[in-house]
């Protein structure tokens, strides 16, 4: 049978609420093997200027309805295949809308594992079951007809026997009616409720072996004791990924301090030895332990005696201490995870109220072996509706369809429907985590960057020191160190020397300190030296996440960048990096890396992995590459390139130089027309033949440009001088500085230095004084009145005339229009930088009230993470965000935003800070309730009963008036009715029949006439 996979873009279209065209030109683009960033930049006209979203959410339901779609074509051909395909049965699965209720129309055709029901089956007794459904015989019938399937044979030894597999047919078969599965599932998500309880930990076997031990005798054999501990339980150990849950507030996921190797390790303190508890070989035990040669004298002892019961003791001694130490080891895990997880420990919420963070927590729990989680729904009214659906009252053997109807709901389907409620519950919550953590990551990347600054980049530790970084205004490393921020004053007095020495030696005037171990510590170091031996430079420090730069330093790639170095300091030239130019630098390191997620590493790793792609791919092609600076992996996530071709592009300009023009591309190996074509528009060239080249604009494009440009009373020569005079100086400083102690890394970076949108800004920043700007350029600089004239005369042009008149699409125009008035415009440059500091804040120092700006570092369902200067982030609850009522804070703020706020609570003790970004005294008043009144209410006045005793009608006595509605006809009564043989339906007729009586009563009481 086959079936061909259609889609209506009518239902996509309403769904996501725009018009049928605009759909079919997106998917129709999206089929031709277009990306999404060149649809959206370089398409706008076909698609009517729908924006990235607006195209992701197209392609993500057309992917779900073309999935839906190839599932009925499987499941037609295999209920085909069965011979049980019908016409009704085809246009069931035909009109299915969701994949649920076509899961539900598959399941009595879907092959089985072996069941109960299949194994009645193979014994035959499918007959009897279609019998006892369809009630074809009567009970005494049935009960005879019973005996002709007893076969000890097929293990129906009895009459119960087959009454039993009956019921499991009969049950299947309940269970697997779509109809019934789908009104029983609605009331499942109706009432039912998500509940949680504490798994309790099992005994404490160590300790107790320990304590036998002790007591036992020193003949005793240590196999004695071995195998009275196998008989004691062993608690369950965590899963490794329940361990990274953090101890707090189990809600909260953040990554703001990374824990490494440089964390000193806590060992517990070492207990006693039991051997020195034992009265009897104590003695033994001190004279062993004096003597330094005491592995030679136990053999000679052992011959001597037969028998060695010390060194067996010790032994044994040794081994239960080890064991004690680990489950020690266990204990303290364990705990810190029921910390962590004791708001869950008692918990029970409605199915439809569960938010999607509360659901991941639970779920790690489970993983973890700390919590038992259920699902609880109203069972009474579920087997009240499958009864009512199931069983017919009138059925002769109503009584044993409504036991197999139970057994049904509480085997087979109530089951089903909670893993089924589970599983969608946790889909919905990993979505929504993935959304929080694409957005923030998106945020991130967009940070702007720190243009014309040069940088002393610390990856801060413990036991391997702290490791120094100086790069210059580009990212080229003009130097490295280590220092120890612990030990003996000589020490630290050599760490401060020395960083004071290289900020001064290479005119550092930023320092950028990774937010891992040791962080505080060193930034309290930094605070002093900038206070006492820098306090006459401008030098200001601030903390960047080094989340994934580990990682980044021991990849391939960063062994590729910097061979010469080892992998601790990689991890500071990554820091230092991510603080000129975020974007460059992160999109070496794996998304799922970088910390600013919700959950992110309990969702499904497939899922996660392209959500983060898709948000790495927008935010480069958002930006632009420069194609002579970008790194293969900044390459790699350009419009229609791949990791193969990105490594092309980056080896074909190490061999011959840097591309000259987008016409170059082409002679890149795997670089086709295609690729040319979605790809050329986002490769900016900023030092090239071509002035168009370092633009927005697509080469398909260039005439047009050309024609605009005369239109304007300009040219191309003259966009040339409009570009930014120091990307020369740039090109120069790469190329020319040989002057630093690390010349070989500054050329070695420079082909992974930022991006061209780094450098766009140098112009509007004070030029280094180091940094010489070539005479030629400063005489090209261009002249601010000619500028704005040509802006003027660009925004009084007709569009839609000359849209015409060129031969392209107004949307079109546009752009060419602002790509040649805004050549260089950088979508970052409008956020605000990093917060520099120049001195530390101590947590004993805050009162509340008290004013900061802080930095946003993670974004979360009931609030916002910002970072304060301490060691720990401060708080700002979803409630403090605004004086109105948000939903979700990303409506509010976003990862990396400055924000303003205020401490509400200093928690010293467990080190927490409550922050509100609501001004002091600007909050919105709680709405004030009205007192109530000592006084009684007044009552309304009685009114004097009238005649009759008719109460008042209307308000305060007074009769409403009555609309002109005409009287409703009287229905006149039947003869049946005065005869009793009907009943009377209302009121009236009851009227009209004793206004009958009375008129016909009078008559029957007059006398009879005589017949004289």
């Amino acid at each position: 049978m086959d079936i061909s996979i259609s889609i209506d873009l009518e239902l996509i279209a309403k769904g996501v609420q725009l018009p049928l065209h605009q759909v079919q030109a997106a998917v129709a683009l999206l089929d031709d093997g277009n990306t999404i960033p060149f649809i959206t930049r370089y398409r706008k006209d076909q698609t009517g200027g729908l924006n990235e979203e607006q195209i992701r959410e197209i392609q993500r339901q057309v992917e779900q309805l073309r999935t839906l779609e190839d599932r009925k074509q499987k499941i037609l051909k295999s209920i085909d295949t069965q011979g049980r395909l019908t016409e009704e049965l085809t246009a069931q699965i035909q009109a299915a809308k969701s994949s649920k209720w076509l899961e539900d129309l598959y399941l009595p055709f879907k092959p089985k594992k072996q069941t109960l029901a299949t194994k009645a089956r193979e014994q035959g007794l499918e007959p009897l079951a279609v019998e006892v459904l369809n009630a074809n015989c009567s009970k005494e019938d049935l009960d005879r007809r019973t005996q002709d399937f007893v076969d000890p044979a097929k293990a129906l030894a009895s009459t119960d026997d087959v009454w039993e597999g009956v019921g499991h047919l009969l049950a299947e078969n309940f269970g697997d009616r779509a109809d019934v599965r789908n009104r029983l599932r609605r009331i499942f998500r109706r009432t039912g409720k998500l509940v949680s309880t504490r798994i309790e930990p099992a005994g404490q076997p160590a300790k107790q072996v320990h304590s036998n031990a002790s007591d036992a005798k020193p003949d005793s054999p240590p196999a004695a004791t071995e195998n009275a501990t196998a008989a004691q339980p062993t608690p369950p150990v965590a899963k490794p990924d329940a361990a990274e849950t953090e101890v707090g507030n189990v809600d909260t996921e953040q990554s703001t301090v990374v824990v490494g190797a440089d964390q000193p390790a806590h060992s517990s303190p070492a207990t006693a030895k039991p051997a020195e508890q034992e009265p009897a070989a104590s003695v033994e035990n001190v004279s062993q332990e004096s003597q330094p040669t005491d592995s030679k004298v136990s053999p000679k002892t052992s011959e001597e005696t037969g028998k060695d019961p010390v060194v067996s003791e010790s032994k044994q001694t040794r081994r239960f201490s080890m064991r004690e130490r680990r489950q020690e080891k266990k204990d303290k895990k364990r705990k810190k995870l029921e910390a962590a997880f004791k708001d869950y420990f008692k918990y029970s919420e409605p199915l439809q109220r569960i938010p999607p963070h509360r659901m991941l927590a639970i779920n790690r729990g489970e993983r973890a072996g700390l919590l038992r989680v259920r699902i609880e729904a109203d069972n009474a009214a579920l087997f009240e509706e499958s009864e009512k659906m199931l069983v017919d009252p009138e059925h002769p053997h109503a009584e044993y369809l409504s036991r197999c109807t139970r057994d049904s709901l509480t085997r087979l389907i109530l089951p089903s429907l909670e893993r089924e409620a589970r599983r969608e519950l946790t889909d919905k919550a990993e979505i929504h985590a993935i959304q929080v953590f694409v957005r923030n990551l998106r945020n991130l990347l967009l940070q702007p960057p720190v243009v014309g600054r040069r940088v002393l980049a610390i990856d801060p530790g413990f036991r391997s020191g702290c490791k120094l970084a100086a790069l210059d205004e580009f990212g080229g490393i003009v130097g490295h160190g280590l220092v120890h921020i612990v030990g003996k004053s000589e020490r630290l007095k050599k760490a401060r020397d020395q960083i004071v020495q290289m900020i001064n030696e290479h005119n550092l005037s930023a320092i950028a300190i990774g937010n891992g171990t040791a962080c505080r510590e060193t930034e309290n170091l930094v605070a002093e030296i900038i206070a006492k031996e820098l306090a006459d430079h401008e030098v200001e420090y601030t903390v960047v996440n080094e989340a994934g730069a580990s990682v980044y330093s021991t990849s391939p790639l960063g062994r590729e960048e910097m061979p010469e170095l080892d992998a601790t300091q990689r991890s500071a030239v990554s820091i230092g990096r991510r603080l000129l130019d975020p974007l460059s630098e992160l999109v070496k390191i794996n998304p799922a890396n970088i910390g600013v997620g919700l959950y992110q590493h309990d969702v499904k790793a497939k899922h996660l992995r392209n959500s983060l792609d898709a948000v790495v791919e927008s935010c480069v092609n958002l930006v632009g590459v420069d194609v002579n600076a970008a790194s293969p992996a900044l390459l790699s996530y350009v419009s229609g390139l791949n990791k193969l071709t990105a490594r092309r592009i980056y080896d074909y300009r190490r061999e011959h130089g840097p591309f000259k023009d987008r016409e170059s591309f082409k002679q890149v190996a795997g670089f086709g027309e295609s690729a040319f074509i979605q790809a050329a528009g986002f490769l900016k060239i900023d030092i090239g033949d071509n002035p168009l080249d370092a633009t927005w604009i697509h080469p398909e494009n260039y005439e047009v440009a050309r024609k605009i440009l005369d239109r304007l009373g300009s040219n191309v020569e003259e966009l040339a001088n409009w570009l930014s005079p120091l990307q020369g100086a740039g090109s120069e400083k790469e190329v020319t500085n040989k002057k630093e102690p690390v010349s070989e890394d500054v050329e070695t970076t420079a082909s992974v230095s930022p991006t061209s949108t780094d450098r766009t800004d140098v112009s509007e920043n004070p030029t280094p004084s180091n940094i010489v700007v070539p005479e030629e350029t400063v005489a090209q600089l261009p002249d601010g009145s000619r500028m704005e004239q040509i802006e003027k005369r660009a925004a009084q042009l007709a569009i839609k005339e000359l849209s015409t008149e060129l031969e392209i699409g107004e949307l079109t125009l546009q752009d060419i229009l602002r790509s040649l008035t805004r050549p260089q415009r950088d979508p970052r440059e409008d956020l605000p930088l990093p917060i520099f500091r120049r001195g530390i804040v101590k947590l004993d120092d805050l009162q509340p009230g008290m004013e900061l700006s802080g930095t946003v570092l993670n974004v979360v369902d009931f609030g916002v993470f910002v970072d304060i200067g301490l060691h720990d982030s401060g708080l700002i609850h979803v409630s403090q965000l605004t004086t109105h009522y948000i939903k979700d804070p990303h409506e509010v703020v976003s990862v990396g935003d400055i924000v303003k706020v205020w401490v509400v609570e200093v928690d010293k003790q467990r080190r927490r800070v409550s922050l509100t970004a609501i001004q002091p005294g600007t909050e919105k008043p709680p709405p004030a309730r009205t007192k109530r009144s000592d006084e009684k209410p007044k009552q309304r006045p009685k009114v004097p009963p009238r005649k009759h005793h008719r109460k008042p009608e209307g308000r305060q006595g007074q009769r409403r008036k009555s609309s002109n509605r005409p009287p409703k006809p009287v229905v006149p009564i039947t003869r049946a009715m005065e005869q009793g043989d009907e009943p009377m339906r209302t009121f009236g007729d009851l009227i009209q029949y004793y206004e009958k009586k009375s008129q016909t009563k009078p008559d029957s009481d007059q006398p009879e006439k005589s017949a004289d």
